[in-house]
């Protein structure tokens, strides 16, 4: 076994799985050489008897058994790392549909650069209604990401080369530590959605884990996928709703990290200076910053004066 595949499946559109599985089922890779393992995180319907999994020697439905407002997307992905068995995993959303040499590319990488311990590649979007697609501004909420060249750091906040979710891979030894640090700083668990809780940046804490023991992160545009955007994710109402789950959940992180969370700036040169850069901005631009900051507000009011548990302390 070379390499794993997890998807994590809450309440999914089902013909947008199907599709994601045929992309598995169409890959370049031997199915001999992989596993791969959907977990279901609590569906109000069990998606086992939904699917068909006959096709792979290996493939099989884990049930993460909670209740729905429980579903944590966080506890999905544990269970997979623990359900599988190759040195690589692969995490795959239930609308993400990998080019056919995705997991042979992802193989000869993890050979390849053995410096990685998390990578990633490029994310086009299809959208289920072209007429409601977002501006080059706000596609990057939709995970759209153009890799052009293969790029690599093992600096914490080198953005261009950190990975996402979608079709992220992961060193077993990277997803195992990850496992550990969950458990002994459970609040991290706050950094991926639970229930209806949007929320962002579980992704980027296993990369960040992977950069505690050594390792790097990196893109390759050998890596390609597809992201499947129905209409509702188009919807203004959440564009907005996701737009303020990034400045609280950027928030969150740094509280998880530090123990601390600033106020946002109130100071009569902040607001000078807003003044100025508002009258620059396009009408996305002005949204990005209003709820990235009502969500930096929300994070303060909701964690100034608490401290994340620490299993040590």
């Amino acid at each position: 076994m070379t390499i794993s595949v997890v998807i994590c499946s809450h309440n999914s559109r089902l013909d947008y799985l199907q599709r994601v599985l045929e992309a598995l089922r169409a890959q370049t890779l031997p199915l001999g050489d992989w596993d791969l393992v959907v977990v279901d995180n609590a569906s109000r319907e069990p998606l086992a008897p939904r699917i068909d999994l006959s096709w792979h020697p290996n493939g099989k439905v884990a049930r993460n058994a909670v209740p729905e407002a429980e579903a944590a997307l966080v506890d999905a992905r544990s269970l997979g790392i623990r359900e599988t068995k190759g040195p690589v995993i692969v995490f795959v959303d239930d609308d993400n549909v990998l080019a056919p040499d995705y997991l042979a590319s992802a193989v000869a990488i993890s050979r390849d650069w053995p410096q990685l311990g998390t990578w990633g590649g490029g994310i086009r979007l299809l959208y289920e209604k072209p007429e409601l697609a977002l501006s080059p501004t706000l596609q990057g909420l939709l995970c759209c990401r153009e890799v052009s060249a293969p790029i690599w750091s093992n600096v914490k906040d080198h953005y261009a080369s950190t990975p996402w979710g979608a079709g992220m891979c992961v060193r077993r030894e990277v997803a195992i530590a990850h496992l550990a640090l969950l458990a002994a700083e459970p609040d991290r668990r706050q950094l991926d959605p639970i229930g209806r809780e949007m929320r962002f940046g579980g992704d980027t804490d296993l990369v960040q884990t992977g950069l505690r023991q050594g390792y790097g992160k990196g893109l390759f545009p050998s890596l390609s996928l597809t992201h499947l955007i129905p209409a509702r994710r188009c919807d203004p109402a959440f564009i907005a709703r996701a737009l303020e789950a990034n400045g609280f959940s950027a928030a969150l992180h740094g509280w998880v990290d530090t123990g601390e969370v600033p106020p946002p700036r109130t100071d009569l040169r902040f607001y000078l200076g807003e003044t100025l850069r508002w009258f620059r901005r396009n009408a996305d631009q002005r949204l990005i910053a209003r709820m990235n900051r009502r969500g930096h507000w929300r994070a303060y009011r909701t964690l100034r004066g608490t401290k994340p548990r620490r299993a040590h302390s």
